[in-house]
């Protein structure tokens, strides 16, 4: 009994071991009448300083995709080499099609508390946003932005006080609209938000799309289950990765949720392949 426990734990270990090193491409397609001709975007979430040793970047390059979005936490909060190291990953990107950042919880947490206590932590965090806006790469923060006659991209980010462990955080009508006010337009108009929980509230900005990352995919997945735990430490996550659908009044909003591309705290992934996703948006 002891050497079968011992053999089914070093097997789940290695497995471990290779599911860390990979990831993979998710395809998703969406078709809207608002569009006159095929884009393709990647969305890339939750790196936490990963690039897979340049075999990233080689994915990124072969996908030849129209624009780069990241979904935020690409570096992460207590790990400062991490500002320094990513750069030229992200400078890579910038060459290969237009790159749009939006900040996740570590970016935020970064900058609202890390930043005031430690000058040293403020000036790397700085230096990092200026040399990658140097570069071309558009960090969004709270704002729409046109990308070109037919796309929209809005970003939200919502403070570090909307993450906190343990705890049902909610978002209301009022307090989205203070971040970002809702679009009618008739543009195809993405959303990128970094925390999917409040997903049916982020449908009152009237968004064609909507993409999030943050919960790595539950880190642990089971077949037909998903994931048990999110990232505030709540059972059974309703949205922990995948494809999904928010019903509004006006129909279904598509709503795409990374697994992410790296880890943090703890370096599990099982039955929880990284990926990034591809999406075609076509007329």
């Amino acid at each position: 009994m002891i050497v079968t426990v011992f053999v089914i734990l070093c097997l789940c270990i290695i497995a471990m071991a290779i599911e860390l090193q990979r990831f993979k491409i998710t395809n998703y397609t969406v078709h809207s009448k608002k569009l006159k001709q095929e884009y393709t975007v990647l969305f890339l979430s939750d790196l936490h300083g990963k690039t897979f040793q340049g075999r990233l970047l080689n994915k990124v390059k072969a996908a030849n995709p129209d624009y780069i979005f990241l979904g935020g936490d690409v570096v992460t909060k207590r790990k400062r080499k991490e500002l320094t190291t990513m750069i030229p990953f992200l400078a890579s990107l910038q060459k290969i099609a237009p790159v749009y950042y939006g900040f996740g919880n570590h970016e935020t947490t970064i900058e609202e508390i890390f930043c005031p206590k430690e000058e040293t932590y403020r000036t790397l965090f700085h230096d990092y946003c200026e040399q990658i806006r140097q570069f071309g790469i558009r960090i969004v923060r709270n704002e729409s932005i046109n990308l070109n006659e037919e796309l929209m991209l809005s970003v939200l980010e919502l403070p570090s006080v909307y993450y906190r462990k343990r705890e049902k955080v909610t978002l209301s009508e009022e307090e989205l609209f203070s971040f970002l006010k809702p679009m009618n337009t008739d543009q195809f108009h993405i959303l990128m938000a970094h925390h999917p929980i409040f997903a049916e509230t982020y449908g009152k900005l009237h968004p064609d799309l909507i993409l999030s990352g943050h919960t790595h995919g539950g880190l642990v997945r089971f077949p037909w289950i998903g994931s048990i735990l999110s990232t505030e430490l709540l059972w059974f996550p309703k949205y922990d990765g995948g494809p999904y659908w928010i019903k509004t009044k006006t129909g279904k909003i598509p709503f795409y949720v990374s697994k992410g591309l790296g880890y943090h705290s703890y370096p599990i992934r099982i039955l929880n392949r990284a990926e990034m996703l591809k999406i075609h948006l076509l007329p």
